[in-house]
């Protein structure tokens, strides 16, 4: 049984590094945007990061929960984990 938790914990701290490595890679291409508005290669890289963090932050919302409150909800769980004082994973 332990395993089995062990696994899921793993599974989601995986999904969270893939979401947190698109978000790093949007925010990085657009900080190089600020400077260089002009650059089509960054633009073109920019929206393919973008693409990867909304597949990334979707498939992590799909299977452990929302994100954020602007995540779409079929029911209201919304703080009902544990937070992480008190031993939640998130």
């Amino acid at each position: 049984m332990d395993d089995m938790i062990d696994n899921n914990m793993s599974g989601e701290k995986e999904a969270m590094k893939k979401v947190m490595q698109a978000m790093f890679a949007v925010n990085d291409i657009t900080l190089y945007l600020d400077t260089h508005p002009q650059d089509r290669n960054a633009l073109t890289l920019h929206n393919q990061y973008v693409k990867e963090f909304e597949m990334a932050k979707t498939k992590y919302e799909e299977k452990y929960g929302p994100l954020s409150m602007y995540a779409e909800m079929n029911t209201w769980e919304w703080g009902y984990d544990k937070w992480p004082w008190e031993g939640g994973i998130r």
